[in-house]
This record gives C-alpha cells, structure tokens and sequence, in this order.
C-alpha cells in the first residue's frame, strides 16, 4: 500500500526531470552517461550516488522512472564509475561505450539526449495516473 502511494506521488514530481534536462544541457560539451540500475536490487538511488560521489564523480537526475533507478554523470568520468558501481556489486544495466572517456571525437556523442527521454516517461507517468492505472 505504502509502495504505491510512493508510486504515485513520484508520478506528479516534474522538478526532478526539468532539473536533468538543465544539467544534461550544461554538460552538453564533455557529454554524460546515464546508469540504469534496476529498482528492487537492494540498491538505493542514494547509495549509489554516494559511491561515485565519494570519488570525486559529480552525480545529477537521479530519479526512479518504470523500475529502473538512473543515475547521470560526466562522460568523461563514465568508466571509472561504471568500474566503482561494479566493485561495489551494483547491477548497472548499461555500460558506458568503449573509448568514450577523455580525448573523446564530437562524432561519437551520444545519439539521443537523455533528459528528453526522462521528460517523456514522466509526461506518461502522468498520463497512466490520470487514466486511473495507479490507483
């Protein structure tokens, strides 16, 4: 009961992804890689931002979207979390391309801009709690 009434009021939060979607934007020249961590791991959001942040890596856009914790950070620190995240035992989904770490080429910056796929989940977790699904 508690875990859906979280659900729920998760649903209405739209400061969160506008906040990403600023600092995806601010980090729009060294570019940034978001970790999908699958909720209900033992992992919490926090937990692991306090892994990367304890080595100096800057974390934004934390949020919970469909089961799936994500976690942004520098590109250019990618690597070296994805390795913090693995020695720590965390299931990390995805994996920070090969070769994307300092002295990277602009052609190969990421295809899509992340912050516009967490607005999306969150104008369609609106949706579903308008429809009536949540409840």
């Amino acid at each position: 009961m508690f875990e859906r009434l979280l659900r729920t009021g998760a649903s209405w939060d739209w400061i969160t992804p506008v906040a990403s979607l600023i600092q995806d934007w601010r980090h729009r020249k060294e570019g940034h890689h978001t970790y999908l961590i699958t909720y209900g791991q033992g992992w919490s959001g926090n937990q692991c931002r306090r892994i990367l942040r304890r080595h100096g890596i800057q974390t934004w856009g934390a949020m919970v979207v469909n089961d799936t914790i994500m976690i942004t950070v520098p590109l250019p620190h990618a690597s070296y979390g994805q390795h913090l995240l693995d020695k720590a035992g965390v299931p990390v989904e995805n994996e920070p391309l090969p070769g994307k770490g300092k002295g990277r080429r602009k052609e190969i910056a990421p295809s899509f801009p992340v912050g516009c796929v967490m607005v999306a989940a969150l104008l369609v977790g609106l949706a579903l709690l308008l429809a009536g699904v949540y409840l």
